[in-house]
Order: C-alpha cells, then sequence, then structure tokens
C-alpha cells in the first residue's frame, strides 16, 4: 500500500471529473470537441481518501462514475455519480455495508 498526499488526490480528483466530462463533450467540428465548454467537477470531498475510480457508459448514453470512499473507523462505502444532459448528479452510496476480503501476507 503506498501514501498519496491530499493535494495528489484533489489533482487525480479533478483530473477525472476533467476526463468525465471530455468523454460528455459535444463534437464541436468533426474528430473534435470544443474545449470552451469543458468544465471539471470536483466529485468526492477532499476531506476523504477515495479512490479506485471506475466509468462506464450507460444505455441511454449517460456516463457512470464509481469509486470507493474509504472511512476510518466507519469503513469503506462504494458510491457512484451519473452524468446526464451534460450535468453531473450528486454522488450516492450503497445501502449495503462493504467489506474487503483480508490481505494475505
Amino acid at each position: 500500500m503506498f501514501w498519496v498526499s491530499s493535494r495528489l488526490r484533489c489533482a487525480l480528483v479533478v483530473l477525472l471529473g476533467l476526463t468525465l466530462s471530455l468523454i460528455a463533450a459535444e463534437p464541436a467540428k468533426p474528430g473534435g470537441v470544443e474545449l470552451s465548454k469543458i468544465k471539471a467537477r470536483l466529485l468526492t470531498p477532499i476531506s476523504t481518501y477515495d479512490g479506485q475510480p471506475s466509468l462506464c457508459l450507460g444505455p441511454q448514453g449517460e456516463v457512470w462514475a464509481g469509486w470507493v470512499a474509504y472511512s476510518h473507523p466507519g469503513g469503506d462505502t462504494v458510491m457512484a455519480a451519473c452524468l446526464r444532459n451534460g450535468k453531473w448528479s450528486g454522488s450516492g452510496q450503497s445501502r449495503a455495508p462493504t467489506n474487503r476480503p483480508p490481505h494475505a501476507l
């Protein structure tokens, strides 16, 4: 396991938001996008250690982002947010507790 500074985590999350915005950007010209319309959004709070981001495209063209929010001593939470029509939903969390398997030594 490695340690990541909060500043680096914040930069990674902003990059994730920018990447998701690029995916959903409207083409301005054939083969390109108009970069002035792309806005990065912080999807996760900087108060928690969040990681393992994943992206997928939904059946109606929406973009889903999922990640794990680590909290001590509360435990891990699976989080998700959806990009529809150029707007992000608020992040939601799983209703069931999540448990990680023990690591082998």
